[in-house]
């Protein structure tokens, strides 16, 4: 009697079943490898998107700290009492402060209040509800001078108001200024006497807390350097004054190491 040998007896059989396991594998290797790519472009591109919001969130909690300031100036600079005593032959060191420098012990909107003359020399100051007794402006730094350079003519005017920020001898801050004028009508100056009302609020830990908070910023602080999350501060003519810093939230993990091998 001849045995004829079964399939799995023969080379030919025996090479196909290996080559057909070995497929398998190559392809449940392939669909892991794949998963693994598509997961890590989804966590890369989820990473950008949440570092653009941040981004631009960071901006708006900057631009919105300097329009607080401008609405502060503006506030109290276009007052028809303010014009009364700024303009007088004498100033009233009492109203100025029960009027501007008490104002950082009570709600710490701001932390400066500075009037000066048309040549921008300070008639009075308070800085946190101290007096200032200095009488140019070389404390409110670059910045400040670059404010007022830049928009000289339109403050002289009373056109506007103007902030931005600078680097004072107390450090970053946002500063305002604008021209002491009545609520309606022109200022009935007939010369080039002007005084001009300056409001300065530094950054700190407590604003940047709030700010944090209110724009959804985890740990936003204050650097010397850039970074991947962080912004320059810049004053009016540009120059980098320091950088305002976050931690990402990283809402998609980058996967760690290498996809996992499956062995046969």
């Amino acid at each position: 009697m001849i045995h004829l040998p079964g399939w799995r007896n023969i080379p030919s059989a025996r090479t196909l079943s290996i080559m057909i396991v070995l497929a398998g594998i190559g392809l449940i290797v392939s669909i892991v490898s794949l998963l693994y790519l598509t997961q890590h472009l989804i966590g890369l591109k989820a990473n950008e998107i949440d570092k653009h919001r941040s981004v631009l969130s960071v901006d708006g909690a900057v631009q919105t700290s300097v329009n607080r300031v401008l609405s502060l100036v503006m506030d109290n600079a276009i007052w028809d009492d303010a014009v009364h005593q700024t303009y007088a032959d004498r100033l009233d060191p009492q109203w100025l402060y029960n009027s501007w420098g008490s104002g950082f012990k009570i709600n710490n909107l701001y932390d400066g209040t500075f009037v000066l003359d048309q040549h921008y020399q300070v008639l009075w100051g308070s800085f946190r509800s101290e007096s200032f007794t200095e009488q140019d402006t070389q404390f409110l730094g670059n910045g400040f001078r670059a404010l007022i350079s830049q928009h000289a003519a339109a403050l002289r005017s009373g056109k506007s108001a103007y902030a931005g920020i600078t680097r004072t001898r107390a450090g970053i801050a946002f500063i305002g200024i604008g021209l002491i004028r009545p609520t309606a009508g022109r200022l009935q100056v007939h010369d080039d006497t002007r005084r001009y009302l300056v409001i300065t609020r530094h950054i700190n830990s407590q604003m940047l807390e709030r700010l944090g908070d209110t724009f959804q910023i985890r740990n936003l602080h204050v650097t010397p350097g850039g970074g991947e999350y962080s912004i320059p501060l810049r004053t009016q003519a540009g120059e980098i004054v320091g950088y305002l810093s976050w931690q990402p939230g990283f809402p998609a993990r980058k996967p760690r190491g290498r996809p996992p091998t499956v062995c046969g």
